[in-house]
């Protein structure tokens, strides 16, 4: 038999700030969220800019929560419901690149892993 593994999708490694992916505003679907495998994308902004980032999953599947990271580092946002998708948004008092973290924080479904779509504006 074939051991079933989380989906990679293809802005991986993006697992960490440091490998943060650079994102245009815009959708993004089919990506994948993996227990200890968080996703991590960067965004530029300017001071007054609002970014607002939504991930629409199936819950069933899993529970995917994801926070957005100043340039300084602090977290500003944080999306964790537990229904089909999650939404943060934040006004930048800085210019500079911010982090969208998405991340499983339970994995609860039959196949490893879970899998989203990801909505980016400013």
């Amino acid at each position: 038999t074939t051991a079933v593994t989380c989906r990679v999708d293809m802005y991986e490694p993006n697992d960490d700030a440091a490998n943060a992916r650079a994102m245009n505003p815009g959708s993004f679907s089919g990506l994948g969220a993996c227990a200890g495998n968080d996703d991590f994308y960067s965004i530029s902004l300017t001071t007054g800019q609002t970014l607002t980032a939504s991930a629409m999953f199936p819950h069933a599947e899993g529970d995917i929560d994801m926070t957005i990271i100043d340039p300084a580092g602090s977290v500003v946002d944080s999306g964790i419901s537990s229904d089909n998708d999650e939404t943060v948004s934040h006004t930048a008092t800085a210019d500079g690149a911010h982090l969208v973290r998405v991340y499983l924080f339970r994995d609860q479904g039959t196949a490893p892993g879970n899998t989203y779509d990801l909505n980016l504006s400013r």
